[in-house]
Formats: structure tokens, C-alpha cells, sequence
């Protein structure tokens, strides 16, 4: 929101014994700039002799023969005239405003839909003044039947308004959102199109000869690269294979489509023997196949396509412009013929190609709700232990086509590795792309990415800070009487432990060898004052704290949380937040520099805290730069400390043979996913006691699981952690112990 500023200077001259001045400085702004509201001043010749602003609600003198030559009634005048001027000013404020035409601010305003399809919300943000019309509307008609909580206030006194709607997934019609306010010149209306994006859908039918040892007849069919139904001459019947198909299509749907399958299952295979004699071809295994569709682009523009192949090669295709069948192959001509001469089928299928194909894909796609959407490629790049290879991995990226490349000073590298794009489990895709480099070469790698479903190509370099890694300082302050020291401040890199400070011990030392090693004396002298003054601050807001929530006694804490990230990818974030009593008090939006807070009586502070701009400024150029400076010079420093730490795994038997143990240890960071499989399923009733810390800064986690000693199943451990490059499977067969150690000797 602009802000607007009046200012009144109102200047008179006397002469006694010189020439002498009183100028008076009136000055009022819009809400939200941060400073009152209303001030005024008052100056004799060049000294301020008073002031008033609208926070202070009253006028004090700025010298001290003002404050003792004029009493009391002569301040409560002053006051009394600066409070009807801060009325007159605001509104005049407003009349300029109106004269100018800055009287408003227009709304941002999105229209999106739920990840399930089921809701449509609209929402405008941003606007000014708070008088705003907003309607969702299906078909161009307006909906009654919509929900919103009403319009709500900004912090920067702006007004928002959300209003959402329930809608039926298969629904294909269009919606749009209508706003009109009295900043913009014409309603806004965005639409929501089912159908965003270039999406396809695919037939392919295979019919091959018996004794194939494969089902005689097959019938799949995709929308976009999703395998959305399956039909073969075995099961005899169509069947989802997404889940979503399964819950939006009802049982008419999957019979109907059962029928058109069998009928199709009987003509290929009369046609099959018609092909084999036509192309004198008596045995063997022989195929016929059968690829139709559409496609509907981004433009809205279609097409349709109809072809057959025979043996894996082209047989006949079908031109639906010229209403013609073309064929590559002479023995091809006598269908071609035939079926040029049969324009009722070709307006058929004309007509399918263009409209009917169009109209289900169309339902497909708005069934299929974010499924088929774009997804963006969670995108890593790493150096192996020994320096000697970096690999590029991208993964959960839909659809499947994508770019990867490993650059050496901006030149893309040719001579990289790759097994290609493979499926993952979810209907999304990983392609993983390795270079091999000398240990020794200091110049900057770099690996480029581009997908669809990202607006710009996403770059990644390879620094001395790989990895994500975070600084976060913890802030204890606790009343006295609790058996604790009263004040604690400990920091992690990672989670490791750095340093440690409390009020009995009053300095700060270094919990890692390596932070005592790299930083000096002055480092830790600085620290422990920094700790000392926080501590002495800390236990005077406990005091005023306990004040505000009405708490004369017991123990009680306050906690603070500062510190950042650096990603893997560059990009970083800083957090300062504060907790009273185990919640949450008040937490820093760096973004908007502003405080919020959950609880009524923490907006006193928050309210202080917001108006001090100069120590917001300081806590956002901390958060943003500083911080991030101390964590790059600490994870330099850590060096390998650092690195992620494999385990070691194992996954051995009782002597009894009724429990499975897999055990891993030595992994660092703590984080880990470890299952027990029994022939390759996940056993959910494993016990464990939780990832435990070892002596070393590592981690260590057992599960364990109840067999029978009669089970002759196979069972493996599967362990997943940061440190390994691909995951790990351990099998036993309760006769043995197996660790990855041996498993990969």
C-alpha cells in the first residue's frame, strides 16, 4: 500500500532585540508506514522547543526553560490543540487522497482448484478499500451455494477475501471468478479451464497368434504417459489401473468398455488370418496392432490419429482430413481400397477423432485432477567420497521428457554417464547423470535441469558447502528455583553441538574438538558477552512476561529459536521465533518485517516490536546474510565432521530363529528409513526402541521382528540414508547373518 504524507509548516517572524522565528511542523500519514500516525513540532529559531504525536497523545516540552516557564494548563492547551489538528489532518488526508485519485489499491486475485478436485477457491488479497464484490461462477451462471469467513484485514491494512465452492471432479464444465473493485476500471474475471496444458489420450490394442506363451489380445489405453485401464482375452474384462479412474467411473463405465474390447478381440483375430494370408504366411508367431487417440494442446487446437501395424512395421494409417486410408506396403492396398470405399465408417471415425476423443479426454483429464499435472524434479548434486565422480540426480518429475546437463566453467560435458529416465513407483520419473573428474580440479561444476513443470531451468553448483546444512541457536531462561541453571544458550551446525553456555558457568566453550581448533580466544570472549547480555535482557522479560499472562509464581520458561538453512540448490532461509511456557509467543516474518503472534496478550509486544524498524532491518540482514556467513565458515571448518557418514548394517537371526535383527550403526546424519521385508512386502509390527546417539557423533537404529522358525520365506532389510548413493538390501535366510560389508565384498 503507497503511502501518503500531508505536511504543514506554518512560519511567523518577530523582532526583540534580533530577528527571531516560530515555526511549527505538522505532519500526518496513512496507516501502515511504520511511524505515528500524526507528529507535530515546534521550533524557536533553530531549537525544538515541544513535541506530540498521535502514539503519545500528548504535548512535552524538548527544552527545560519551556518545561519550567510553562505550567500545567499551558501543556494540556497544547495537547488539547494538537489532537484537533490530528483529526482535521487525517481527514484531509482522505480528501486529497480523493482529489488525486490514490484512494485505492487493487487486489491480487487467484482462482485455483484442490489437489482432489473437489473445491474451487478464489481468492483476492492485497485490496483497499475493504468494499469488494466477488462471485465464482459456473457456465457463465453465478453460484449461490459459495463459503468464505468474509473479508479479513492485512497486516499493512489492506483487505483479503477467499470464497470457495464445492465442486464435483467429473464436473467439465468452465468456471471463472468475477471481482470488481474500486481500483480496477473493469471487473477481473480468471477462468479455470479443466483442461490446462497439452494432454493426450492413447489406444493401443495388440492381437497376436497362439502360442505365444502372452495373452492373445491386449487392450491398454494412457492418458498423457498414465496407464489408465487394462483389458486382455485371459481376464476377459476391463480394470482401472489408477485409482482415481476406479473411484470417478462407475460400473456401467468399466462394462461398457469390456463390451467394446471383446468385440474388437474377435475382429483382430479374424483379421490376423486374413493379413497371414495376404502376406503368405502360413505359421509363426505374427502381431497386429492398433494405435488411436487425440491430442488436445495448450492453444486448444486438436488432433486425431488412427494407424495399424503388422509384425512391428507399418500397415495402414488413416488420413481424417482427406477422409483416405494411406498404406506403405503393396499387399496393403486391397484394405486400403476397401475401406477408402466405406465412407460411412471414415465419417465415424472422423468424427470420433475430432469430437468424441476430444469430449473423454476432457473428462479424463478433470477426473485426473493433479495427477496429471506437472511435477518438478526434486534435483540434488553431489561429489562421491574420494572426489573422483559427480552425479546429478533428478527425481519425482511428470511427465517424463527432461534435460539434465553437467557443466565445467559453463561448457557442457559430453563424456557423462547415465542409465536414462526411469519409472518410479508413484507414476513419476528419475534420471540420474554422472561425469568422472580429477579430485584436484577447482574449477565450477554446475548440472542444468529443464522440465515442463518448471518456468525457468534450474541450475545447481557444486560448492565447498554441498548439502543442506543449518546454524540454530537455542535460548533457555528459566525462573530461579527449578534445580537448572537459570539461563542456557546452546548452538548446533547440523546436529552437532558446537557450543554451550549457562548462567553458572557464565562463558562460552566448544562442545566439538574442531571448533576449539579453528576459532581463537577473541571468538569465544565474544560469544560468552554476547550470551552474558542476552541473559541479563532474557530474565527481564520473563519477569515482565509473567506480568502480561497474570503468573505471580512457579517455574516458567522462555525460549528463543534464531538461526538458517543453506540448501543444497543456494537458495537459504532464516527463523527467529520465541515460545513461553512450551508454546508459541512470537515468531519474525522476515519477508514482510513484521512480528505475529498466536495469544492476545503477546501483541502488547508484538505492537513494540513491529514499530522498532531498525532492529527488524537488523534481524532480516542477520537472518538473510550474516547468519548464512557464520554457517559457511563453520561447515569449512567441520570439514568431514560433517559429511554424511554411511552405516554399517547387519541383519542376523536369533539362535532360535524367532526374531530378524537388523541393526545399523555409525550413520550420521540422524535421519534414516529402515523396513523389514517379508518377500517383498513391508512388516508393519517390527519393534524398535528409536534412533540412539553413539559416542562419536553417530547414530545407531535396530528393528526387530517375530518369525516363525518354520517360515521359509525370504526376508530382507532395506536401509535408505543421505550417505548412500543407492539403497541398501540386506536378505536372509535366518540360517546366516549378512552385512553390507560382506555383501558387497
Amino acid at each position: 500500500m503507497v503511502l501518503r504524507l500531508l505536511l504543514l509548516a506554518l512560519l511567523c517572524g518577530g523582532v526583540s532585540a534580533g530577528s527571531h522565528s516560530l515555526r511549527y511542523f505538522y505532519t500526518a500519514v496513512t496507516p501502515g508506514s511504520g511511524v505515528p500516525e500524526f507528529i507535530t513540532v515546534r521550533y524557536v529559531d533553530e531549537e525544538q522547543i515541544s513535541y506530540y504525536d498521535s502514539v503519545l497523545r500528548q504535548t512535552v516540552p524538548r527544552q527545560q526553560w519551556m518545561a519550567e516557564t510553562q505550567g500545567p494548563d499551558y501543556w494540556e492547551w497544547e495537547t488539547r490543540i494538537s489532537q484537533g489538528d490530528e483529526q482535521w489532518a487525517q481527514a484531509k488526508i482522505q480528501t486529497l487522497m480523493n482529489r488525486t485519485n490514490q484512494t485505492s489499491d487493487p487486489p491480487e486475485v487467484s482462482f485455483t482448484a484442490s489437489e482432489d478436485g473437489r473445491h474451487l477457491s478464489c481468492v483476492a488479497t492485497g485490496f483497499y478499500p475493504q468494499s469488494i464484490d466477488m462471485t465464482i461462477l459456473r457456465d457463465g451462471r453465478i453460484l449461490e451455494e459459495t463459503h468464505s469467513h468474509g473479508i479479513l484485514p492485512n497486516h499493512d491494512n489492506t483487505y483479503q477475501l477467499t470464497r470457495t465452492v464445492r465442486v464435483e471432479p467429473t464436473d467439465t464444465i468452465k468456471f471463472s471468478c468475477r471481482v470488481e473493485h474500486r481500483s480496477l476500471s473493469e471487473p477481473l474475471v480468471l477462468f479455470l479451464d479443466p483442461v490446462s496444458g497439452t494432454h493426450s489420450l492413447r489406444y493401443f490394442y495388440t492381437a497376436v497368434t497362439p502360442g505365444s506363451g502372452v495373452p492373445e489380445f491386449i487392450t491398454v489405453r494412457y492418458v498423457d504417459e498414465l496407464l489408465i485401464s487394462y483389458y486382455d482375452s485371459v481376464l476377459r474384462r476391463t480394470v482401472p489401473r489408477q485409482q482415481w479412474m476406479a473411484e470417478t467411473q462407475g460400473p456401467d463405465y468399466w462394462e461398457r468398455e469390456t463390451r467394446i474390447s471383446q468385440g474388437y478381440e474377435q475382429w483382430a483375430q479374424a483379421e490376423i488370418q486374413t493379413l497371414m494370408n495376404r502376406t503368405n504366411q502360413t505359421r509363426g508367431i505374427h502381431f497386429l496392432q492398433r494405435m488411436s487417440g487425440c491430442e488436445l494442446r495448450d492453444d486448444g487446437t486438436s488432433t486425431g490419429f488412427l494407424q495399424y501395424g503388422w509384425d512391428g512395421s507399418d500397415f495402414i494409417t488413416f488420413d481424417k482430413d482427406r477422409m483416405v486410408w494411406v498404406t506403405p506396403v503393396p499387399w496393403g492396398v486391397i484394405t486400403k481400397d476397401k475401406w477408402d470405399r466405406d465412407t460411412a465408417m471414415n465419417q465415424g471415425w472422423k468424427g470420433y477423432l475430432e469430437q468424441t476423443c476430444i469430449k473423454w479426454l476432457t473428462k479424463y483429464v478433470k477426473a485426473g485432477g493433479s495427477h496429471l499435472k506437472p511435477n518438478p524434479p526434486e534435483v540434488s548434486f553431489t561429489a562421491s567420497e574420494d572426489g573422483r565422480h559427480l552425479s546429478c540426480v533428478a527425481t519425482g518429475f511428470y511427465p517424463q521428457s527432461i534435460d539434465m546437463t553437467i557443466l565445467r566453467d559453463g561448457r557442457i560435458l559430453e563424456e557423462t554417464h547415465s542409465h536414462g529416465i526411469l519409472p518410479n513407483q508413484d507414476n513419476t520419473y528419475q534420471l540420474t547423470r554422472t561425469v568422472r573428474v580429477e579430485p584436484t580440479d577447482t574449477t565450477m561444476f554446475s548440472c542444468r535441469v529443464e522440465h515442463r513443470s518448471l518456468s525457468e531451468p534450474l541450475v545447481l553448483f557444486l560448492d565447498p558447502v554441498s548439502g543442506t546444512h543449518s546454524l540454530r541457536y537455542f535460548y533457555t531462561a528459566v525462573t530461579p528455583g527449578s534445580g537448572v541453571p537459570e539461563f542456557i544458550t546452546v548452538r548446533y551446525v547440523d546436529e552437532l553441538l558446537i557450543s554451550y553456555y549457562d548462567s553458572v558457568l557464565r562463558r562460552t566453550v566448544p562442545r566439538q574438538q574442531w571448533m576449539a581448533e579453528t576459532q581463537g580466544p577473541d571468538y569465544w570472549e565474544r560469544e560468552t558477552r554476547f550470551s552474558q547480555g542476552y541473559e541479563q535482557w532474557a530474565q527481564a522479560e520473563i519477569q515482565t512476561l509473567m506480568n502480561r499472562t497474570n503468573q505471580t509464581s512457579g517455574i516458567h520458561f522462555l525460549q528463543r529459536m534464531s538461526g538458517c538453512e543453506l540448501r543444497d540448490d543456494g537458495t537459504s532461509t532464516g527463523f527467529l521465533q520465541y515460545g513461553w511456557d512450551g508454546s508459541d509467543f512470537i515468531t519474525f516474518d522476515k519477508d514482510r518485517m513484521v512480528w505475529v503472534t498466536p495469544v492476545p496478550w503477546g501483541v502488547i509486544t508484538k505492537d513494540k516490536w513491529d514499530r522498532d524498524t531498525a532492529m527488524n532491518q537488523g534481524w532480516k540482514g542477520y537472518l538473510e546474510q550474516t547468519c548464512i556467513e557464520w554457517l559457511t565458515k563453520y561447515v569449512k571448518a567441520g570439514g568431514s565432521h560433517l559429511k554424511p557418514n554411511p552405516p554399517e548394517v547387519s541383519f542376523t537371526a536369533s539362535e532360535d530363529g524367532r526374531h530378524l535383527s537388523c541393526v545399523a550403526t555409525g550413520f550420521y546424519p540422524q535421519s534414516i528409513d529402515m523396513t523389514i521385508l517379508r518377500d517383498g512386502r513391508i512388516l508393519e509390527e517390527t519393534h524398535s526402541h528409536g534412533i540412539l546417539p553413539n559416542q562419536d557423533n553417530t547414530y545407531q537404529l535396530t528393528r526387530t521382528v517375530r518369525v516363525e522358525p518354520t517360515d521359509t520365506t525370504m526376508f530382507s532389510c532395506r536401509v535408505e540414508h543421505r550417505s548412500l548413493f543407492l539403497v541398501l538390501f540386506l536378505a536372509s535366510d535366518k540360517g546366516e547373518s549378512f552385512s553390507n560389508s560382506s555383501a558387497m565384498a
